[in-house]
């Protein structure tokens, strides 16, 4: 889930609005909210005063069957803007030549890219890298093509610091995969989720937060 935190001057979550279209249960919505109403950030600065603002969220639940009940646990995602995807009316086809890497046994790339959401709600892409040095020099500059170009059809909710959209910088590591058996395509989602921070919680383990440079710092709830 992805919600709007209105943050104040202290760094107390004072309104949370979520911004997402999934089709999750109220009971986990109220839970999320009451969560996600406890958290505390580091506000941002203006003129060397803290001032207010707003930040998106992940919020991650993690729903388990225990017994005749529910353990439900919910998990903070990073924060930043809200990303929408886009349906493109023409899509270009990919850059990667994904029959070549097939015929090579690659069905996975994995690399890091950085980019930066601008105030109207686009994002603009600032690198691109396969993880793999062999595959970047190979497939570098077309995986960079596809990346720049899932971004185009992103929009985005800009953070706001003092009621005044900002820009913010983005990094993360991007996934592609490819397959023709949907059952391991789904292990692998189910996996994923399993591994999610909010699944962790249940099991007593610690997560990962997302990496950018949003002046809204989590610091504790």
């Amino acid at each position: 889930m992805q919600a709007a935190l209105d943050v104040d001057r202290e760094g107390r979550v004072t309104q949370v609005e979520f911004v997402d279209k999934l089709a999750v249960p109220d009971v986990i919505r109220q839970r999320a909210r009451k969560v996600a109403s406890g958290w505390r950030f580091q506000p941002p600065m203006k003129d060397g005063k803290a001032v207010s603002g707003r930040t998106y969220a992940g919020v991650q639940a993690c729903v388990v069957p225990v017994a005749e009940d529910l353990d439900v646990s919910i998990a903070f995602g990073g924060n930043g803007p809200a990303s929408f995807h886009v349906t493109p009316n023409k899509p270009r086809s990919m850059a990667l030549p994904i029959d070549v890497l097939q015929e090579r046994g690659i069905t996975r790339l994995q690399g890091k890219i950085t980019y930066v959401v601008g105030v109207g709600g686009r994002a603009t892409l600032e690198s691109a890298t396969l993880d793999e040095p062999a595959l970047q020099a190979q497939f570098g500059e077309m995986w960079k093509r596809d990346q720049r170009e899932i971004i185009r059809y992103s929009r985005y909710l800009p953070e706001m610091v003092d009621g005044v959209a900002i820009p913010t910088r983005l990094e993360f590591t991007s996934i592609l995969q490819w397959t023709q058996d949907m059952d391991s395509v789904r292990d692998d989602a189910r996996r994923a989720d399993e591994q999610s921070d909010a699944c962790r919680t249940l099991r007593g383990e610690d997560g990962e937060r997302i990496a950018s440079d949003s002046p809204f710092k989590r610091t504790e709830g």
